[in-house]
């Protein structure tokens, strides 16, 4: 009975982004980690729906999540940086993934742990429409990563992160909406069905979402940190 409950709610992906699919599936690597279908139809429809053009990712591997990005971004000519060290070469498989394919030359790889590359970002005064943060994921890095990620988003842009049921994320997430006031999307907004959340949470066996998304509501100028060098609000 639950495997018939658990067919009939299973996700259909879009057609939209049969072309993703149809690329990673000509070399997938067994045992390897490739973003979800319904993960990507979302990264794909929110990036569509905002006009987003400027992406930024950390982390990197397969290349499947940046391949979502870049076919989103196609009709703006937009660019993806994807910020990944491996040290196992795991990025290979993603650079194989791109090779060849018209998406190659608007996607640029950084091969350095992304807490330094994203410094450098900031330095640089780089500005960016949606951030996928997929990198490593113990609170001290995530907090930093955010601190620099506020600040490198453009007004309205948006936040998303993988791997949203862990501890750690969810802490992280809770500073990015108490302290700087970002807002949760709607997901069935951007084509998610209601079937979809309940096959999570029966997959799962847990209330918290596999990932999760957020809009930049107030200007960074506005932010109650920005404004209060005392401000705290726990979290």
């Amino acid at each position: 009975m639950k495997a018939l409950v658990k067919r009939l709610l299973r996700y259909e992906p879009q057609a939209a982004t049969a072309e993703v699919r149809r690329i990673l599936n000509t070399d997938r690597v067994p045992g390897r980690a490739y973003c979800p279908d319904n993960e990507g139809d979302l990264i794909h429809a929110l990036i569509l729906a905002h006009d987003y053009r400027r992406c930024l990712q950390t982390g990197f591997g397969t290349g499947s999540t940046a391949l979502y990005m870049l076919l989103a971004t196609e009709r703006s000519a937009g660019t993806v940086r994807s910020l990944d060290w491996s040290p196992n070469n795991f990025n290979e498989i993603g650079r194989r993934h791109l090779a060849g394919t018209r998406f190659e030359a608007r996607h640029t790889l950084v091969e350095e742990p992304s807490h330094k590359a994203m410094s450098r970002l900031l330095q640089a005064e780089t500005s960016f429409d949606f951030v996928f943060l997929d990198a490593w994921k113990t609170f001290d890095y995530l907090a930093y990563e955010l601190f620099i990620a506020n600040r490198l988003l453009a007004d309205g842009g948006c936040i998303m992160f993988d791997d949203s049921h862990m501890p750690s994320v969810h802490r992280a997430i809770a500073m990015l909406t108490r302290h700087y006031g970002y807002e949760e999307i709607d997901y069935g907004r951007y084509g998610e069905p209601a079937t979809l959340r309940i096959f999570q949470i029966l997959t799962s066996r847990s209330l918290r979402r596999p990932y999760r998304a957020f809009r930049k509501v107030v200007p960074l100028a506005q932010q109650a940190p920005t404004r209060d060098y005392t401000f705290y609000r726990r979290f």
